[in-house]
């Protein structure tokens, strides 16, 4: 079974500029072509599975704001990012959860058993200069991507840190300087046209 989530600012965003009628809710365009799949949207807390033929298959009650809805498992569970991870049952139970409050958008779970989650890092303004930043992209903190691997009994056992892979090539003085162009195994680190802390979102 394929699920094809979209955040439901992007979606919302999109049917109001393509749909110019006066329905504004269920199935608004449906081509020829179409998947045969279902759709996964959120929105204030609630993640819809929905048909292709518009209708609300099930929902789930997920206790965040977030839009991220998340993903049908095999087994019929939602398992989806809610300050950390959550996984629900058909039924709406909490099958297990793990919190973390850096927690954010995406979560995969492994073969294993295992979950893979997206988190925000915590790097100093101080630290993040000494790494090659250049100033003019940097207010205060910044917060780089860091992938947790988190076992069934909620242990991180596995980390990866954007923060290990960086180029730079603003100030040779500085730690990771280098050709950018001649690294694309690493993340450049004035990559980027705001000057947020999280600057990879």
């Amino acid at each position: 079974m394929k699920i094809f989530w979209f955040g439901s600012t992007f979606l919302f965003s999109w049917l109001f500029s393509s749909v110019c009628s006066a329905q504004t809710l269920g199935l608004l365009k449906h081509e020829v072509g179409a998947s045969e799949t279902y759709t996964m949207l959120a929105k204030l807390g609630t993640t819809y599975l929905i048909d292709q033929g518009g209708y609300v298959v099930h929902t789930w009650q997920t206790g965040s704001n977030s839009t991220h809805p998340g993903y049908l498992l095999d087994n019929g569970d939602l398992m989806t990012v809610s300050r950390g991870v959550k996984r629900l049952s058909w039924s709406g139970d909490v099958v297990w959860e793990y919190a973390n409050p850096a927690a954010h958008h995406d979560v995969s779970v492994l073969p294993n058993g295992h979950v893979l989650l997206l988190v925000w890092g915590d790097k100093t303004r101080e630290e993040a200069l000494a790494a090659g930043r250049n100033p003019g992209l940097l207010d205060d903190d910044i917060d780089p991507l860091v992938i947790h691997e988190i076992n069934p009994a909620g242990e991180i056992v596995w980390q990866w840190h954007v923060w290990d892979h960086l180029i730079q090539d603003f100030d040779p003085s500085k730690a990771n300087y280098g050709v950018v162009a001649d690294h694309p195994e690493r993340v450049d680190i004035n990559f980027t046209f705001r000057t947020v802390s999280d600057w990879l979102h």
